[in-house]
C-alpha cells in the first residue's frame, strides 16, 4: 500500500528556511504558533520575526473530510506582529494557504506550504536531508485540484472560520465571565 494515494490523507508541511537553516516541519496540530519565542509551536529564527508572529489555524473544507491552514498575522490575542507578513509577495493579514504559497515572515524568513497524499512523499520529507527537499516538493502534484469550491460555498466557509475564531475562548481552560454594565453576570 505504500505507493498508493487514494486511502492517504493528505499531509500537510512547512519548508522553512531562517538563520537555523532550511527544514522541513509537518503540521499536525489545529492551531500553531509561529515566532521567535522558544514557546511557540513553530520557533524561527531572524532579528526581524516578532515573538509572537503568526498563527496558522487547520480549518476543515465544507462538506469534505478535508483540511486546509489559514494563516494569520499576529498572535491569539489580537496583536499584530512588527514587520508583517507576505504571501506570494502581497502583504497581508490572513491567508488561506494553497499549495506552493511562498510565506515571507518579517523581512528574511521563508516558508513553503505543501501538501500531499502519496505516503512515500511523506516518508521522503520525514527522512531526507533539508538541501534535497526543495526541487522534490516543487514536482509534487496538488492533491487539493480536484477539491475546488463555488464562490458561495468559500464565503460560507470563511464564515464559519471566523466563528471558529470567536470560539477560542471556549477552547482554553482559563474560565470567562461576561458581565453587563450592571454588574450582571451574562450567560
Amino acid at each position: 500500500m505504500i505507493g498508493t494515494t487514494s486511502s492517504t490523507k493528505v499531509q500537510h508541511f512547512l519548508v522553512i528556511e531562517d538563520e537555523l537553516g532550511k527544514r522541513t516541519i509537518p503540521l499536525l496540530e489545529t492551531t500553531c504558533s509561529i515566532g521567535r519565542d522558544p514557546s511557540n509551536s513553530i520557533v524561527i529564527q531572524s532579528p526581524s520575526a516578532s515573538r509572537q508572529h503568526a498563527l496558522l489555524m487547520r480549518v476543515t473544507m465544507p462538506d469534505t473530510d478535508s483540511h486546509m491552514f489559514r494563516l494569520i498575522d499576529g498572535n491569539l490575542q489580537g496583536k499584530r506582529s512588527k514587520n508583517g507578513l507576505k504571501v506570494n509577495d502581497h502583504t497581508c493579514t490572513t491567508h488561506d494557504l494553497n499549495h506552493g504559497d511562498e510565506v515571507i515572515f518579517g523581512e528574511d524568513v521563508r516558508a513553503r506550504y505543501y501538501m500531499t497524499n502519496n505516503i512515500a512523499d511523506v516518508h521522503f520529507l520525514e527522512s531526507c536531508a533539508a538541501d534535497e527537499v526543495t526541487g522534490f516538493l516543487s514536482n509534487l502534484h496538488n492533491p487539493m485540484q480536484t477539491l475546488t469550491q463555488s464562490g458561495e460555498v468559500l464565503a460560507s466557509f470563511n464564515e464559519a472560520a471566523i466563528v471558529r475564531l470567536a470560539s477560542f475562548p471556549e477552547l482554553f481552560s482559563n474560565p470567562i465571565i461576561e458581565i453587563n454594565l450592571k454588574a450582571k453576570l451574562l450567560i
